[in-house]
């Protein structure tokens, strides 16, 4: 798996390939400039992964989703020192497939909602514009789970309510994210909104 760490400068790139080393797969590139490394991997059957490293103060909930539509995985700010402490780990982070930029919006509650309303919105548009949605691969129990879950109920509610175990829910979710090739519950919802699994409301 291929993974771009996209940076504002040259003189920031110099900084990058020097924390990174020299990691298979790894590519270094300026954000806005023509570049042949990036031009090969963006050709590959599989879209790479991308860090940005970009100034910014904090993400929206909707930057957020634009970013992850756009296989971006971990924005880290264009600040030398943290970048110094952050970039190696970063690159590891992603390259073992976990997205610090999925993680951090999960973690988030204030942004969840607006994140989740984002989506929702987005799905609708989709499902108007295509005038239908692919069939889901999960069971009508598993969309079920899945929908109380796009409400912010936990496992432990989801539980209580359908007279389940909580170990039953847990084994569930994790038939869902497998099905789904979801990274975790909040990317779930948001592919299974996308696609027109489930209704936003």
């Amino acid at each position: 798996m291929a993974v771009i760490v996209e940076l504002p400068d040259e003189q920031m790139s110099m900084l990058a390939k020097r924390l990174i080393g020299r990691r298979s797969g790894v590519h270094v590139v300026v954000a806005g400039e023509s570049n042949g490394a990036r031009e090969r991997v963006l050709a590959g059957s599989e879209p790479p992964r991308k860090i940005l490293i970009r100034d910014y103060e904090r993400l929206t909930a909707l930057e957020m989703l634009d970013l992850l539509h756009n296989d971006v995985w971990a924005v880290l700010p264009a600040d030398s020192a943290e970048v110094d402490a952050r970039l190696r780990d970063t690159v590891d982070t992603v390259r073992a497939g976990s997205s610090p930029l999925l993680t951090e919006l999960a973690g988030d509650r204030h942004e969840v909602g607006p994140f989740l309303a984002a989506l929702r919105s987005r799905a609708s548009e989709r499902r108007v514009r295509s005038g239908s949605s692919a069939d889901s691969p999960l069971s009508e129990r598993e969309m079920q789970i899945l929908r109380r879950i796009s409400q912010g109920v936990t496992s432990a509610e989801i539980a209580a309510e359908m007279g389940f175990q909580l170990q039953t829910v847990k084994n569930k979710v994790t038939t869902i994210l497998t099905k789904t090739q979801a990274r975790s519950r909040t990317h779930a919802v948001a592919i299974a909104l996308d696609k027109g699994w489930i209704r936003g409301g």
